[in-house]
């Protein structure tokens, strides 16, 4: 609650105008400390300011924060201005990271249980072809190596399949690497790429 009547009238005449197009909250609250914004404008997309309000309507096509003051600000009003933007700027990044990080959790929850899923039915397969390979290369050879070459060969198409759907297409060159990785590093990547972000940690990581 401000000790101005101009603010109070100020606050309220612009809520008056701008409501109409989108969110109004006066005396906004910003969470690092007990600060308050004059006016804290967030447009509603459905709507378009009218042309009659001018240079504020072009304002209210996005988001935006407002100080109405009766006399020109001083050095110091400014600066406070500025904290509370710098404030808020902070906030809304802290909230997008907080929604980030809850989306690439629920990611992490989905994936993990599919590449362990994978990984076992891989198992599975190599052992498969490693009873057809040991019966012409005698048995106990060939089930070593076609139990190896079986996990490593599900292993490589399962890491390949949970990289492009976190980070994309990949590209030729980094496909050649990944395909030369053993299945120890091969399993080692595919708890790894749980925590990709973007390519460049993917390059990071093979370099």
């Amino acid at each position: 609650m401000t000790r101005f009547p101009h603010d109070e009238f100020a606050k309220g005449f612009l809520e008056s105008l701008l409501s109409p197009f989108g969110e109004v909250q006066t005396s906004f609250k910003i969470s690092s400390e007990v600060r308050e914004v004059d006016v804290y404008f967030q447009p509603d997309a459905a709507t378009q300011p009218t042309p009659e309000l001018g240079l504020l309507g072009k304002i209210a096509r996005t988001n935006f924060v407002m100080e109405p003051f009766r006399n020109p600000p001083t050095i110091f009003q400014i600066r406070a201005c500025m904290g509370k933007l710098f404030d808020l700027h902070a906030n809304l990044i802290r909230e997008a990271r907080e929604i980030k990080e809850a989306e690439e959790e629920d990611l992490m929850m989905q994936l993990s249980p599919l590449f362990l899923e994978k990984l076992q039915a891989a198992e599975l397969v190599g052992e498969q072809r490693g009873e057809q390979r040991g019966e012409q290369r005698g048995e106990q050879r060939g089930e070593i190596k076609g139990i190896t070459q079986g996990r490593v060969e599900e292993a490589r198409a399962l890491v390949i399949r949970l990289l492009n759907r976190k980070l994309g297409n990949i590209n030729p060159t980094l496909l050649a690497k990944i395909e030369a990785l053993s299945l120890e590093r091969l399993e080692l990547l595919g708890e790894d790429l749980l925590d990709f972000t973007s390519i460049d940690h993917l390059e990071q990581w093979l370099s």
